[in-house]
Parts: C-alpha cells; sequence; structure tokens
C-alpha cells in the first residue's frame, strides 16, 4: 500500500467503510466500542478477516485502513486504488462516460465541447428521473419538483486519464435495517435514486441493443423502458466527433445496496448510431399525444361551416411551445359557445388560454378535447390598451 498517499487513508470515514462492508455482504464477527471485525460473505472462499476502527484517532489509524484497503481489494479483485476512490466518496451509483477517439488527445478537449456533454448528460439524467416517476414517450418540459431535487444532490466525479472520461455519481441514501420487499421483488424497495439509475441503465441497455441489431423503429415504442424522446435527444447531443469515434457508457452500483439483477455491462456505442437516436428523438416528439397541455396564445385564424350560432367552429391559435423552437400554429375545434368566445377574442387581439391534447395530424398540430376555454384580461403591460 506504498502507493497510497497516508492524507488519503487519513480521510477515510469508518461508517463509509462500514457500509461498504455490509453493502457487499461481510458479516460482523464481534465488535467493541473502537474496532470491529468482520468476516467476508462466502466462507468457502477463505477464512480472511477484516478489522475496523471506528476512532480516528488511533495513532496507526492509516495503517491499519491500509491493510483493510489491501485486503478487499484482493478480496474483490480489483487495484488497492480502486477500493480506495471509491471509499473516499458518498455511497452512490455511478454514470461513467468515456469518449474514444482521436479529438480529445490525452483527455483535453475544448470548453465548449466540454459544455456540450456536461449539458447532454445533465438532460439524460432529468429523463431517466422522469420515466422512473412516470413512463411517457416525450416529456413538453423536464420540471417535476422530485427530479430536479435529485439532479441537485448529483456531483461530478474526478476525470481519469486516457481518452476523455466524465463521471456522474447519483448519490443514494443509507440503509437502515433490513428493506421490505414488495411481493418478494428486490427492486420495489428501491429508494428513487436507485430507481432513476436502474431505469437509465435499462433504457441505455436497450438502445443498444436495438440499434445493433437493425431494429431502430422499435425506439418509438420503448417508453415503458425508459426510452423517451428526451433521453435520445440527450443521447444524440453526447455524440462524439469523427466517424470512427465512439462513447462508452458504463455503470458501477454504489457499495451499500446490490446491483440490480441482471445489470448490464459497459455500453459502446458508435458515432454512426448518433444521427438515429435524434432522428427517432423528434420523431417520438412529433408523434406522441400529450394530454394536459395549458396553451396561451392569440387567435390568427377562425373558420365555421355555416354561420350558425349552435355549429362548432375551428380555430387557430399562434402560441410558443416549450420543446419547440419559434411560434406554432395550432388547431382546435371548439363548441359553439367557446367558437363566439374565440370571434370575440380575435375581434379584441385578445389573448386566449384553453386546455387539451396535443397531437400531429399529418401536417398540422392540434389541440384535441380542449376544455376550460378562456379570455385573458389585459396584461400589466397594457395588452389590448392603445394609449400611451
Amino acid at each position: 500500500m506504498s502507493a497510497i498517499e497516508l492524507s488519503a487513508l487519513q480521510a477515510l470515514a469508518p461508517v463509509d467503510v462500514q457500509q461498504h462492508l455490509q453493502g457487499h455482504g461481510w458479516r460482523l464477527d464481534r465488535s467493541r466500542a473502537d474496532v470491529a471485525r468482520y468476516l467476508p460473505p462466502d466462507d468457502a472462499r477463505g477464512t480472511v478477516a477484516v478489522e475496523l476502527l471506528m476512532d480516528k484517532s488511533f495513532a496507526d489509524f492509516s495503517r491499519r485502513m491500509a491493510e483493510l484497503v489491501d485486503a478487499l481489494a484482493a478480496w474483490e479483485k480489483r487495484s488497492p486504488k480502486e477500493v480506495l476512490d471509491e471509499l473516499l466518496v458518498p455511497p452512490a451509483d455511478i454514470i461513467r462516460f468515456r469518449y474514444l477517439s482521436t479529438w480529445d488527445q490525452a483527455g483535453f478537449i475544448g470548453i465548449d465541447e466540454s459544455l456540450r456533454i456536461r449539458t447532454a448528460q445533465r438532460q439524460m439524467l432529468l429523463a431517466a428521473a422522469h420515466s422512473a416517476l412516470a413512463a411517457r414517450p416525450h416529456y413538453p418540459r423536464l420540471g417535476r419538483p422530485e427530479a430536479t431535487a435529485l439532479l441537485a444532490q448529483c456531483i461530478e466525479g474526478p476525470t481519469a486519464r486516457g481518452s476523455h472520461v466524465t463521471q456522474v455519481h447519483v448519490p443514494l441514501p443509507p440503509v437502515v435495517g433490513e428493506p421490505s420487499l414488495a411481493g418478494g421483488d428486490p427492486a420495489a424497495s428501491d429508494p428513487y435514486p436507485r430507481r432513476v439509475t436502474r431505469v437509465l441503465a435499462a433504457a441505455l441497455s436497450d438502445i443498444n441493443d436495438l440499434v445493433k441489431q437493425g431494429r431502430r423503429g422499435e425506439l418509438l415504442r420503448r417508453c415503458e423502458h425508459g426510452v423517451s424522446s428526451n433521453l435520445l435527444a440527450s443521447l444524440a447531443d453526447l455524440c462524439p466527433v469523427g466517424a470512427s469515434s465512439s462513447l462508452e457508457i458504463s455503470m458501477s452500483w454504489a457499495r451499500t445496496r446490490p446491483p440490480p439483477p441482471g445489470a448490464p455491462g459497459p455500453k459502446v456505442l458508435d458515432a454512426g448510431f448518433f444521427p438515429v437516436f435524434r432522428a427517432a428523438a423528434e420523431q417520438l416528439r412529433e408523434t406522441s399525444p400529450l394530454s394536459g397541455m395549458e396553451v396561451e396564445g392569440h387567435v390568427s385564424a377562425l373558420r365555421q361551416d355555416r354561420k350558425d350560432l349552435l355549429v362548432e367552429g375551428e380555430i387557430v391559435v399562434v402560441t410558443e411551445l416549450e420543446d419547440r423552437p419559434g411560434l406554432s400554429k395550432l388547431r382546435i375545434v371548439l363548441a359553439p359557445d367557446d367558437f363566439r368566445k374565440a370571434t370575440e377574442a380575435h375581434e379584441q387581439a385578445a389573448r386566449v388560454r384553453v386546455i387539451g391534447t396535443l397531437v400531429r395530424r399529418g401536417r398540422f398540430l392540434m389541440l384535441e378535447h380542449p376544455a376550460g376555454f378562456e379570455i385573458l384580461p389585459p396584461s400589466a403591460l397594457g395588452d389590448g390598451d392603445d394609449s400611451h
């Protein structure tokens, strides 16, 4: 353990090491107030035991921790540095992004590329966080409070040598007692952060398999697996530069909880796949009905087949949609009473508000099943007031 700095060993928190041991199945053999002895989870693999000092004031704390890290590294078949690095950060599921290309020699990239990558990583995690709450093919906005609160807790880990490697840590709460299994399903007791990383891992594995097998059309029918237009768009934004480049995405699981059953390994996505992700994202966005859409805008056109107060009519509302650039025109078929309100709003150049289901019908965007149509009062800026 001579290669490990004493300062890093001294920085270890005994409670974090304890959670690592318990999360990997090590069994408490005996303990005192200042030291705990743990046995490995499988007696058949040997008779090794480790002793964990619970008091950092001991003069030999660093040396004893070095011995423990060495023993764990040998048992887990990893390098001591890998074990120590994991013990030094809070328990978290870790998502690693590694670019394999010539555009980032020695791991250096331009600041604009770095910003693009990190923004896309954030959007990808937000998309998975929304799918973990309610699976949908498209989210017009990624603003659920639970999801944004989780993102605020995530941290970026240090970059690694070789190509360009970044990692995002999704912290998990500590385990207290034995988890209660709903219907015997271990995943049913997962906390929200683990459900998010589990959804993301499954979605990435599904996307990778479908594209490599040439089943690209099925990307549009996998929202229950966490494949949304938002996730596909964020994945497209992670595109590496260069035709021969690729992106490897891998997951490692928090030491305090067992990994999900059948957890997928690293996925390597070639640069040629990313235009497919972009096209699939746009297709999902355009074809996915969005219920409960609240729209505000101006009535730009009205059409009624007969000048009859008892006949419904169609209007066109010009509005801004959050997930679409510029202005959009929505066709809405209104009942007679609401059509009369729309006519009045059009004559007064007043803004209107209506709620419905946004769908695309051929070349047109429609707001179907409209409800709550109303004329909005003039704004504080004097909307509808010609005085100066």
